[in-house]
């Protein structure tokens, strides 16, 4: 199945650039000025070709893993490559990456991060399961993740 070409402007263009304040949970894949095209477009070819979907929720659940790797890689870049404290121009206006320096805003990028990873998880095991029925193979109904500690 040929896996159709990701798109930068999807409907309601307008509130995904909304996160464009700092970038980390927008809904484009590509933020303009930030990403390049070819990076998003090798990602997620690369990504495709690894999962080898079949069928049409197999490929949504491929391009939604796609999306969230990339994401999971933008906060990656966003933290070790100086820009909280940097300034660059997105857009012709200056943004400002202090306000992450204070804790409640470290706090709310740790959460985001953990979000799209479960998200990951939940979406991998779900087209592992797909493939693994859909080759004969039994599929586990339930996986258990527990992570961090137990509260006090």
């Amino acid at each position: 199945m040929i896996a159709p070409e990701p798109t930068t402007q999807p409907t309601g263009a307008i509130m995904a650039t909304k996160a464009l304040t700092h970038g980390l949970t927008a809904k484009l894949p590509v933020i303009p000025g930030l990403e390049r095209q070819e990076d998003w477009r090798q990602h997620y070819h690369g990504i495709l070709a690894s999962l080898a979907p079949q069928g049409q929720l197999e490929l949504s659940l491929a391009d939604r893993i796609a999306s969230l790797l990339w994401r999971l890689h933008r906060i990656h870049r966003f933290e070790t490559s100086g820009l909280f404290a940097a300034q660059y121009t997105v857009s012709g206006q200056r943004q400002h990456y202090e306000h992450f320096l204070n804790l409640e805003n470290t706090d709310k990028l740790l959460r985001y991060e953990s979000h799209l990873n479960r998200c990951l998880y939940s979406t991998m095991h779900d087209l592992e399961a797909l493939q693994a029925r859909r080759s004969g193979q039994p599929a586990p109904l339930a996986r258990l993740q527990v992570t961090g500690l137990p509260e006090p």
